[in-house]
């Protein structure tokens, strides 16, 4: 079950458009762990950025998801919980996954709807597991951020308005957000 931290709600400064925006940011970290266990560096990873979001006076809320054994459909699960809570941000965190301090609370400054840490894709293959990198060719650097046609999810953060974007582009209306194939327009 859910282990929550909460302080009074702190407001980020957003920039949108030509004016400043103060949105009350919290955050739902969903972690999809199909046997219940983390990794002690996931864990110690945790217990510090929720303690420095806390420092701010950023709620967070740490959601393991267990005994589900389809990745897209864990995090399906996860993101209609996250949707039935009023938390801002739903934070896609693997349970093997260690970050740097200070990490979510960079994530968040830049206010994108979707943002995470670029990381190494796995495919299984006749030949074994391959990883590759999710960088392309069509990988477009802008200061410290990069957008890219693909992200992993093993540390995503992802605005709550961004569920109703995909949607709309859509035919779902059952929250499959992470095993569709594409949108509508082919997006």
């Amino acid at each position: 079950f859910p282990v929550t931290i909460v302080v009074r709600g702190s407001r980020l400064p957003c920039q949108r458009g030509q004016g400043q925006v103060n949105e009350p940011t919290s955050v739902f970290i969903g972690v999809p762990c199909l046997d219940g266990r983390a990794f002690t560096p996931h864990v110690q990873s945790v217990v510090r950025e929720v303690g420095s979001l806390a420092a701010v006076g950023i709620p967070a809320t740490y959601v393991p998801l267990t005994g589900c054994s389809l990745i897209g459909e864990a995090r399906n699960i996860l993101t209609r919980t996250f949707q039935s809570t009023p938390y801002s941000h739903l934070l896609f965190w693997d349970s093997d996954v260690e970050v740097s301090p200070g990490s979510v609370l960079r994530l968040l400054t830049h206010n994108k709807p979707v943002i995470g840490a670029v990381g190494v894709k796995k495919s299984e293959t006749a030949k074994g597991i391959e990883k590759f990198n999710c960088l392309t060719e069509d990988t477009e650097i802008t200061g410290s951020l990069m957008k890219m046609k693909y992200l992993a999810t093993m540390f995503l953060l992802v605005h709550r308005n961004t569920f109703s974007v995909i949607s709309a582009k859509t035919d779902d209306t059952f929250g499959n957000w992470f095993d569709m194939a594409s949108a509508k327009d082919g997006t």
